[in-house]
Order: C-alpha cells, then structure tokens, then sequence
C-alpha cells in the first residue's frame, strides 16, 4: 500500500478497518429478568461454556478476557480458537460457536443465514477490540520513518497533511535513512 497523504476520511477507513467486533446471537431474555433458580445471593449465577472462533488477532485480548469472566464466574468457561476472521462468522453462522471474533461485519447473506441460529433479530455486532495498524510511506529516496503516536493522530486527524512538514522533519532529523 503506498499513501502519499493521509486525510480525514483516510484515516476513519483504516480505523474501521482495524476495528474488531464480536458477533454474536442476541439474548433471548430480553427483558433481564433472571428465571427462578438462577440466583446466588451475590446476583445472577453463571454456568456452562461458551464456544467463540474468529480473528488471531485479538486473541491475547480474548485470552485476557477470559481469565477475568472465569474468576469471576467460576461456573463457566469460555473457549476461544483464533482460526481467522471470516472462520468465526462461518461458525456463528452454521451453529456451531455462540460467537465469533470478527474485524468485518456480517455479509447480508450472513446477517440472514444467522437468523437461521439465533432467532428473528438475527445476530448482533459488538465493537470490542481496535487492532494495531502500520502507517505505509513512498518517499523518493526515504527508506525509513519515524513517527510518534502523536504525529500519526496529526496525520489522521489532517493536522499534518505534508510528509515534509517540521513536525515529522524533526522526528527524522537524527538518521534520515536515503537511499
């Protein structure tokens, strides 16, 4: 990918694009109302496993998540195979995991297919994890970049439109790399 200038609208696709949602089937009490039974003294009791696929990339965030949820609900399990993004809507789809781990949004076949599973609304994307991206250059001459979090935020916020403006000149000042 070569990018000359970043802009406004640049910058919100390639966020879009790192974001990473959960998929999964909507609740089927809607009403939050807990069943006779289902109680502890300290609020709602939970038990059981639930099974997710989807996007390695968010798996040390998954793998995180999941030893909080377990030590607070000793009951349950949660496991999480990090098989690829479109292998978990592929298994929300088909049944065969409650939730699948995501950086894209079901496909409308998919949305209708899920319906399939998880009842009439269909299945529902949670945004929950935004993924690390790489800031691409094709500079004449340059083979090397530095830039600070600061200055990719310029970049993207359109503060800084121009590969030669001082703010990223003086990130470069030490060792530009030319070839």
């Amino acid at each position: 990918m070569k990018a000359l200038r970043f802009g406004r609208y640049a910058a919100i696709a390639v966020i879009a694009s790192g974001a990473l949602a959960l998929t999964a089937c909507g609740s089927d009490n809607a009403t939050g109302n807990t069943p006779a039974g289902n109680q502890t003294s300290a609020g709602t009791k939970v038990t059981g496993t639930l099974t997710g696929i989807g996007s390695s990339a968010q798996g040390a965030a998954m793998d995180a998540w999941k030893t909080s949820f377990a030590a607070a609900n000793p009951g349950a399990t949660v496991q999480y195979s990090p098989d690829g993004s479109g292998a978990g809507r592929k298994a929300l789809v088909d049944g065969s995991a409650q939730f699948g781990g995501s950086d894209a949004y079901l496909k409308d076949e998919e949305y209708a297919s899920s319906k399939t599973v998880c009842g009439p609304d269909g299945a529902i994307n949670i945004p929950v994890y935004i993924s690390p991206i790489a800031v691409a250059f094709n500079l004449p001459g340059v083979t090397e970049l530095k830039l600070d979090a600061a200055t990719v935020a310029k970049i993207f916020r359109g503060q800084v439109a121009n590969w030669n403006d001082p703010v990223i000149a003086a990130l470069n000042r030490e060792s530009p790399s030319r070839t």
